[in-house]
């Protein structure tokens, strides 16, 4: 991995992030230091920040500065990070942002289950966030990645050779192996949205 790299993750809620989440950091990718104990894979201290509507900069600011001081790459992921973007990315050193898209419904009766909420309005929002990180894929000048949640699971060759190639990691064939083996639909498929109540 060549230079100093800050690496994105967003995407919806039960949307596919925390998979992507583990792929980097089972590349070496630090994704985190205080994390949450639900094994989201995200760092709480960046899950605190920017989960309110609005980010407080300096407080941004202050975390970014000692991430970078420890790690000259690093990342961390949090579904909801792209509502506050592009505002927040020019504060990250040389940001590679990467969106997870998941199909809409399973993503909706994911978090139906989990909040409590009816469906419809929870299709909603999704469609609102694929909607926006569409429009950032066009806006963004930093380099960003679409990720295919479904597609990870039923194409995991072709999805992991385009991740390696956007992180800019080499694997060797036994290490892509193992990697693209370790991805694996959960038996709980519900945990995905795939079964019933």
């Amino acid at each position: 991995m060549d230079g100093n790299k800050t690496f994105i993750i967003c995407g919806n809620f039960r949307g596919g992030t925390t998979a992507v989440a583990q792929i980097l950091d089972r590349l070496g990718i630090p994704m985190g230091e205080d994390m949450d104990p639900n094994g989201n894979y995200e760092d709480l201290e960046f899950q605190q920040l920017l989960i309110h509507e609005s980010v407080d900069m300096e407080k941004l600011a202050d975390l970014i500065k000692k991430r970078n001081e420890k790690y000259a790459t690093w990342g961390f992921k949090f579904p909801g990070t792209h509502v506050h973007m592009p505002g927040i990315v020019d504060s990250f050193r040389n940001p590679h942002v990467l969106f997870v898209f998941r199909d809409p419904y399973a993503v909706a009766d994911s978090e139906r289950r989990r909040v409590d909420r009816p469906l419809y309005e929870m299709m909603e929002r999704t469609v609102e966030y694929n909607l926006h990180m569409t429009k950032l894929l066009q806006q963004l000048e930093c380099p960003a990645l679409p990720i295919s949640f479904e597609q990870l699971l039923l194409r995991p060759q072709a999805i992991i050779d385009g991740l390696l190639d956007f992180v800019q990691v080499s694997l060797g064939w036994w290490d892509r192996r193992r990697l693209i083996m370790g991805i694996r639909l959960k038996k709980d498929s519900a945990s995905y949205g795939y079964g019933k109540k």
